[in-house]
């Protein structure tokens, strides 16, 4: 059985109801973990244990009365920086920020509280969040558990690593450019972008009511069924538009690998992907995947232009991005995406360039143009799911120097792009659609996950599909002793 601090949510709501565990100890055992690792790893960045401790002893009480409160009824838990918290920082990983205290709780805090969830803590971000690090000149450096060289991702590296740590029993991060999938990916936790407009925004990223376009918030667990129940808690309209529509998301009755039709794709000439996602010597590889649904076809992954997709993504992630980004750290980027560049630094450059504050019509043109959305849903009405790699490959060493389309990172030996890593994430982000990426091995000592898209409102398909994963084949795997992973050099912050 897994330790306390590695159980699933559900696992630990059940506990608390039965009485087995007070929400007392669960948040002294929590905060007692916290304060052993959180100065190495460095992922939760506020704190406010006293409320917090307030709050469980209220919970307890509750419960004795037979009032529990919701389906989180009593569960520490943290949510990302970006996130309004009613009296705590909202800085986004900007000095200039550094005392920007919420006055409210932002309407998804607000519906964790409603359900019962104790929130102690806020995760680190980097700098608004577009970065596929986490660090910022705040709070500093966030380090991923499986190897403090490497990164944990961004922009949810907090929340990744707050996970895969054992610090905290459920996230909600944030996802433009792959921002819960690629910190779930490197941390070895599951993660789901939403359909897009599902879960509401308001008060994110310092947001009063607004939608970004592409841009959403979502669940981050350690276990597939948690997603489930994040979910069923957070989504639904603004309640600026509860008068407009409800949502009503499809059930998945699937229960097995072997009734999904699984298309599996794991290469493209766009992008270089680690072999190690093809390596059919490994039992958990996609590639194996098809072999346990020997009942059901196997489908061909739809056809999409990865050419066109590849220039789209890019152009609507920037515009969508630079609408947040204050002006004059804005005039500054487009300054630097604007010097002369040579190779896949000029493509990648030149995209950004022109997205950056881009108008949004101009943005919905793009999608239009890629396609991607008509050609998946034909492919979902028949249950066909699509596997992915989550990124281009595992956790790269952590390199902060210079911006991030000056960086490289080797993949299959070698040098490309980091911005790579975002290609994947495009095929669900331009088409607005659900995506969940969870655990299926290693590569090397590292995390490596695969990620699956499911049809527009098919979320809860999706989850099904991470749940089948982890059942049949593998589910989150703690970290390895802290104390034998080796140490950020000077050199690397």
């Amino acid at each position: 059985m897994l330790e306390t601090c590695f159980r699933s949510a559900s696992s630990l709501v059940r506990l608390l109801r039965s009485g087995k565990m007070s929400s007392v100890d669960l948040l002294e055992q929590t905060l007692a973990r916290v304060r052993r690792h959180n100065p190495t790893l460095n992922p939760i960045v506020w704190l406010d244990e006293a409320s917090a401790m307030r709050q469980a002893k209220a919970a307890d009480a509750a419960l004795a009365r037979g009032e529990a409160t919701g389906p989180l009824h009593g569960l520490p838990m943290t949510v990302k920086e970006s996130l309004d918290i009613a009296g705590a920082p909202t800085s986004n990983g900007d000095p200039a920020l550094r005392d920007n205290i919420a006055t409210g709780d932002a309407l998804a805090v607000q519906r964790l509280r409603a359900a019962g969830a104790i929130i102690f803590g806020k995760t680190n971000l980097p700098l608004h969040m577009v970065e596929w690090q986490t660090f910022n000149a705040i709070h500093g450096t966030t380090l991923n558990p499986w190897d403090l060289s490497v990164t944990p991702g961004g922009s949810s590296g907090g929340s990744a690593v707050a996970l895969a740590a054992g610090l905290t029993h459920a996230e909600v991060g944030s996802d433009i450019g792959s921002s819960i999938r690629n910190p779930a990916h490197y941390c070895g936790v599951f993660g789901l972008k939403p359909t897009w407009g599902l879960l509401p925004l308001r008060g994110h990223g310092g947001g009063a009511f607004s939608e970004i376009d592409i841009g959403v918030i979502g669940p981050m667990t350690r276990h597939a069924v948690d997603l489930d129940l994040l979910l069923a808690v957070l989504a639904g309209p603004d309640t600026l538009e509860a008068d407009a529509w409800r949502p009503r998301l499809p059930r998945c009755r699937v229960r097995s690998l072997a009734h999904f039709r699984i298309a599996v794709k794991l290469d493209d000439p766009m992008v270089d992907t680690d072999d190690a996602y093809a390596d059919q010597r490994c039992d958990g590889s996609p590639q194996n995947w098809p072999r346990l649904a020997p009942r059901c076809p196997l489908p061909r992954p739809p056809a999409i232009d990865s050419a066109q997709l590849h220039q789209v993504y890019p152009l609507l992630r920037r515009a969508a991005t630079s609408d947040g980004v204050p002006r004059p750290r804005s005039i500054e980027l487009e300054d630097a995406l604007k010097t002369p560049k040579a190779g896949p630094m000029r493509c990648c450059c030149d995209r950004w360039s022109r997205g950056t504050g881009s108008a949004m019509p101009g943005g919905w043109r793009w999608t239009g143009s890629c396609d991607v959305a008509p050609g998946l849903g034909g492919f979902f009405r028949t249950l066909g799911h699509p596997a992915r790699p989550a990124a281009a490959s595992a956790a790269w060493p952590i390199n902060e120097r210079g911006e991030r389309w000056q960086r490289m990172i080797r993949v299959n030996g070698r040098a490309v792009p980091e911005t790579d890593q975002l290609f994947w994430s495009g095929y669900s982000g331009v088409a607005l659609l659900p995506s969940v990426v969870g655990p299926c091995g290693f590569v090397g000592h590292l995390p490596r996950l695969p990620g699956c898209r499911g049809g527009h409102g098919h979320d809860r398909t999706a989850t099904a599909f991470a749940r089948c994963v982890e059942r049949e084949i593998v589910g989150f795997t703690p970290p390895p002793d802290l104390g034998r992973v080796g140490r950020l050099s000077p050199a690397a912050r």
